[in-house]
This record gives structure tokens, C-alpha cells and sequence, in this order.
């Protein structure tokens, strides 16, 4: 899994603005030994991409353009 966490963190980057939930920034932060918040979000985000689509959330993006 950590391989695949590179190959998605090694895609573009850009920098944003946002509203973080504290308490839970911390827990990620904790749980991942990441020393800041860009590094807990940045691997927040990155598991989440990595997650398998369910039959329905595959079917949802039909005709969008997305070739998976």
C-alpha cells in the first residue's frame, strides 16, 4: 500500500485553503506519525483515492470520461 500511496502522492500537487477539523487532523497525525497538518491531509487524501469504488459508485461514474 505504501507504494501505491507514492505513486498517487507523486501526481501533481496544488495548493489550497481549507477548514480542518482539528481533533481530527491530530488523530491522523498521531496514528501516522506525521509531524504537520499538510502531511496528515496530503495522506488523508491519498487513502482515500486509493479506496475501491463499490459496484454502485463504479456504475455512478458511467459516461463521465473517467476510463478506469
Amino acid at each position: 500500500m505504501i507504494r501505491s500511496l507514492n505513486l498517487v502522492h507523486s501526481m501533481s500537487r496544488a495548493r489550497t485553503s481549507a477548514d480542518i477539523d482539528d481533533a481530527a487532523c491530530a488523530a491522523v497525525m498521531g496514528r501516522y506519525h506525521r509531524l504537520t497538518k499538510q502531511e496528515a491531509v496530503t495522506l488523508a487524501v491519498c487513502i482515500l483515492a486509493l479506496e475501491p469504488l463499490d459496484l454502485d459508485e463504479a456504475r455512478s461514474v458511467r459516461g463521465s470520461g473517467w476510463e478506469g
